[in-house]
């Protein structure tokens, strides 16, 4: 499971109506492993606006060095979309970069189950698929 962290809090987050956006950060699949990710460095956090931002570091290999990311499932009628995430290439970075994706409109806690099981040789990424549950 990866780490957690709060951004962006505020003095009394209760009174922005939300206290915990985040529950667990899982992996799995056929590239879920350190060639591919860093699970020690990887985090989830959020924010009082009803953001959530999961960060994973590239693992060892310069050859799928690349993270993209994508929203495969959610839970029914959350309107939880994935707004953003960080630009990658079309070729092989140095090991060990950052990708971050952000999601909107969470309002309630949830869990992350990302599954790395697609890559591409010619534009270097693993993708990482994520399916968004309540706890």
């Amino acid at each position: 499971m990866g780490n957690a962290f709060l951004m962006n809090q505020s003095s009394n987050p209760t009174s922005e109506g939300i206290t915990e956006l985040i529950g667990s950060l899982s992996y799995s699949g056929t590239y879920a492993n350190s060639t591919y990710y860093r699970v020690a460095d990887c985090r989830m956090g959020f924010n009082t606006s009803g953001e959530v931002f999961i960060t994973i570091r590239g693992g060892t290999s310069t050859s799928y060095e690349n993270v993209y990311f994508t929203l495969v499932s959610i839970p029914i009628g959350s309107g939880i979309t994935l707004v953003g995430q960080g630009s990658y290439r079309y070729a092989s970075e140095t090991a060990g970069q950052y990708y971050t994706a952000i999601l909107a409109g969470v309002t309630q806690k949830i869990n992350v189950a990302i599954n790395f099981s697609t890559r591409d040789g010619t534009y270097d990424w693993v993708r990482a698929d994520m399916t968004v549950t309540y706890v």
